[in-house]
């Protein structure tokens, strides 16, 4: 549905993949690639909704984090992860298990989502950063 529903996630992803592979591929090709990462921001933006389930009691049953166990609480640590599947269930996850954490974002366009999105990071207890900018609290 993003594919069709939102204009500007087909324009920004066809220039993208564009850039990334020029003549390298087929316009059939890109077509699909696009139509993909749009059914994947879909999938993601549905789960994303349940961020506050995985904070929740009984959440932490819904994944499972492996080495926590080598984190020294007392230091913290740095989680750097890819812009692949929902990263942002890495930083509820890390909630869930007790610790403190934020995230580095830029801020969306539309002042409309940016206020949705915000709300679901407040829920989880996560602190954050504008992406470059001042620290902010969600």
């Amino acid at each position: 549905a993003i594919f069709w529903l939102a204009p500007r996630a087909r324009t920004v992803g066809r220039a993208n993949i564009e850039a990334a592979f020029g003549a390298e591929l087929t316009a059939p090709v890109k077509r699909r690639i696009l139509f993909e990462a749009c059914q994947n921001l879909g999938i993601a933006a549905a789960e994303f909704s349940h961020a506050p389930r995985l904070i929740a009691p009984g959440g932490e049953d819904l994944f499972r984090v492996k080495g926590v166990e080598h984190i020294d609480r007392s230091r913290g640590a740095l989680m750097v992860g890819a812009h692949l599947g929902n990263w942002e269930w890495m930083v509820a996850a890390a909630v869930a298990y007790g610790f403190q954490a934020a995230i580095v974002v830029r801020e969306f366009d539309d002042p409309r989502l940016e206020r949705a999105i915000t709300a679901v990071r407040e829920s989880t207890g996560r602190g954050g950063a504008d992406a470059p900018g001042e620290r902010r609290p969600y």
